[in-house]
């Protein structure tokens, strides 16, 4: 992901995970899934890059859930199932509990 795509828009950097990913939410009500996932791809890198702890939160849950459903969206079955598969894998079991 390139940090410097965002159009010179001076948010800090603790914004842009939300940021990224209220754009993919529009861009996959719209029917543009394909660009969506780009979106939701640098939502998630931002997440990674902002966390320290590196233990999944709710948003970044939220993230990975909304990035599966684009990709069931385009037909992409077993991508959305690795995806979310290794979402449950890598959280802890506190976590997993509103994943499901």
């Amino acid at each position: 992901v390139d940090d410097d795509d965002d159009d010179g828009i001076p948010l800090p950097l603790s914004a842009m995970p939300a940021a990224h990913a209220l754009y993919a939410s529009t861009l996959a009500r719209v029917g543009r899934d394909r660009e969506a996932l780009a979106q939701h791809d640098k939502s998630l890198y931002y997440f990674d890059k902002c966390n320290a702890s590196k233990q999944t939160t709710k948003a970044e849950a939220d993230v990975l859930l909304a990035k599966g459903k684009s990709l069931q969206r385009l037909m992409r079955y077993r991508d959305a199932m690795m995806l979310l598969k290794g979402s449950f894998t890598r959280d802890s079991t506190d976590n997993v509990s509103w994943l499901r």
